[in-house]
């Protein structure tokens, strides 16, 4: 049985009523979608134009809901957007996601904790080898700015300068 937050659940209705975008470039890993049900519920709605019922976001968790043979998901619709604003949402709730830079000294500890945990690292999106990697990487990236001297190391994203604190 699938757990749904309290306004997910308000938003329960027909999944027969909204069809995937025809021009969605996302494919998402439904096993993954369907693993982080598993462990955290449905907490976000999937977001369909009104006009045109197609889905603009959560295309995922529709196929991940019609996977477990679901009749009813959570439904947001949207106003009245034009087919440009359409396609905007469309591509950017996971551009603007794929293109925003983590901190590794904020995420590192955060997969660490939930690896170490009875659910591991299932449902987020990440496994072991990611783990290893980022915090191998961010090792690396210390090291080497240590070893230079510099104060200082700079985002491989966005480019800003941080400061390493020394003391740590």
């Amino acid at each position: 049985m699938i757990r749904y937050h309290d306004d997910a659940r308000r938003l329960l209705k027909r999944l027969d009523l909204i069809r995937p975008h025809y021009r969605n470039p996302i494919t998402e890993d439904i096993d993954d979608v369907n693993a982080h049900i598993d462990r955290v519920g449905v907490y976000a709605p999937i977001l369909v134009s009104k006009r045109t019922g197609q889905i603009l976001a959560g295309a995922g968790l529709y196929e991940a809901l019609l996977s477990r043979g679901e009749e009813h998901g959570p439904i947001l619709f949207t106003d009245d957007e034009t087919d440009e604003e359409e396609l905007v949402i469309l591509v950017a709730q996971y551009a603007l996601i794929t293109e925003a830079w983590n901190d590794p000294g904020l995420e590192i500890p955060i997969l660490k904790e939930l690896a170490e945990s009875d659910w591991g690292m299932v449902g987020t999106g990440y496994d072991y080898s990611i783990l290893e990697r980022r915090a191998q990487e961010m090792e690396d990236a210390l090291e080497a700015a240590l070893s230079e001297g510099a104060p200082t190391i700079t985002c491989p994203k966005c480019h800003a300068t941080i400061e390493i604190d020394r003391m740590r």
